[in-house]
This record gives C-alpha cells, structure tokens and sequence, in this order.
C-alpha cells in the first residue's frame, strides 16, 4: 500500500535537513579554528567554545531527526509505527498533523537553542570587554557589533533582529508584537563537494501571526546567526583576549 501524498512540501525539509548537516560541520570548524582548548586553561572552559559547542550540537541533532521523520512519512509501515509511538493507531486521519507538529517542534527548539547561546556569549564577551550588561538583546548586538567596528554590520543586526522576532513570537502563540520588519537572506553552505544554496525572506508584521519559520527560514536564520558570530570572533579585539573567557552560567557552579 503506497503512502498519502504528504501535504507538505518534503523536498524542503530534506534540504534543510542536508544543510543543518553541513552547518553542524561549520560550527564544528569554527570552534576548533577560533576557540582552540588550551592547556593552560585546564579545566575551565572558555565562553566562547562553550557556546560554538552549544550551537553545534542541535545543529548535528536536528539533520538527523529530520531524517528518522522523513523515513516514517515515506512509507505506510513507517506510518503505522509512527501511529503506534504517538498512540494514534486508531486515528490515521491526524497522525500526518502530528508529524508536521513534531517537525516544526524540531526546528522551534533549534532557534530556540541558537539565541539563547548568541545572546549568552554576547553578555560573556560584553562583560569581558569591561562593560555592564545589557539585557536587551538587540541593543546588546548593536553596542558589541558597533564597539567591533564589524564591516557589514547591519547586515548582520538584521539576522540578529529576526532572530529576536523569531524567539519572541515563539513566546506569545506565533504572534509578531513588535514594529513591522522585513529582509531576506542569500548565502551558500558548501563542504566536501555538497552545496546547499539558501534564500529565505523574512517578514515581520506588527499583531499577526508569524509565517517565516518554516525548514528554510530557520536554516537560513541559523546559517546567517553562525556567519555573524564567526565575523565577531574573528575580531582582532578578541582574538587576542588570551582567555578563558568566563561563562556566567557554567562558571557560577565551580568559581
């Protein structure tokens, strides 16, 4: 018995799911090129690391549940053991809303997971630089980006921004309660001769429901969030902080 054609474009979750595999790879070499574990260090951790970590981990899990759900949509028997993890045997006519359910789920906790991270290494570096905290995220981003002389910069506050719109809607029930906001990203993973070309627009419209948060537009965030945090700690300013730099979770424990 063949599947029901899924309602769904699937052929943008694959390539969502083959390009959080190659940004798990670049976060991966990031970390090791930016952030290298030095000896003198020995068992504290440095901020930055921790963070590059931190990222790279939904990054590396997120392909790969994507693939597990792919596998169960792509056939009746993956179907029906679907429907029988989710305690829906009885009820095929929603079981293929309860996927898309736990596919968007995949990716709200991947956005999730990559701001909070920015923004907690945003504060780290913002205190080690000798100045006090800012807690609004955006004005937080716009000081360290300005204060780093980061070419590009607005190019890169606009990601930072989306991402803040992304997290807050997540928190009021998928709804924009901010200013209008709109930009679009085009950028290219590539490793190992694969290459996954990423467009994605993003619009923002002030008391309406969110739309830009499906497979590619949360790809696209992530990739876009990676590429700012890469032309941050690539700066001559930190680079030659000798570190750790202190995380103010991780360190708070064993201080």
């Amino acid at each position: 018995m063949t599947a029901k054609k899924p309602k769904k474009n699937i052929q943008e979750i694959r390539s969502a799911q083959e390009g959080f595999h190659l940004l798990a790879s670049w976060v991966f070499d990031l970390k090791e090129s930016l952030t290298p574990k030095q000896e003198e260090w020995q068992e504290r951790s440095d901020a930055r690391r921790m963070a590059l970590g931190n990222i790279y981990r939904p990054c590396l899990t997120t392909p790969i549940l994507l693939f597990n759900m792919l596998n169960a949509l792509g056939n009746e028997e993956g179907l029906k053991q679907f429907a029988y993890l989710m305690g829906m045997e009885n009820d095929a006519k929603n079981r293929e809303n309860a996927f898309w359910d736990i596919v968007d789920w995949v990716l709200h906790h991947t956005i999730l997971m990559v701001q909070f991270q920015v923004e907690n290494l945003f504060q780290n570096l913002w205190r080690e630089l000798g100045f006090v905290e800012v807690r609004n995220f955006i004005q937080l981003s716009e000081k360290l980006i300005g204060y780093l002389k980061i070419i590009d910069g607005d190019k890169y506050l606009h990601r930072l921004k989306a991402l803040a719109n992304l997290r807050n809607s997540l928190h009021n029930n998928g709804i924009h309660n901010n200013q209008d906001f709109a930009f679009g990203i085009s950028m290219a993973l590539e490793r190992d001769n694969k290459k996954i070309i990423i467009e994605a627009n993003y619009a923002f419209k002030k008391n309406q429901k969110v739309v830009c948060c499906g497979p590619v537009h949360v790809l696209g965030l992530c990739a876009g969030t990676v590429e700012v945090i890469q032309q941050i700690l690539s700066n001559d300013i930190l680079r030659k902080i000798p570190g750790p730099i202190m995380d103010r979770y991780a360190w708070s424990m064993n201080s």
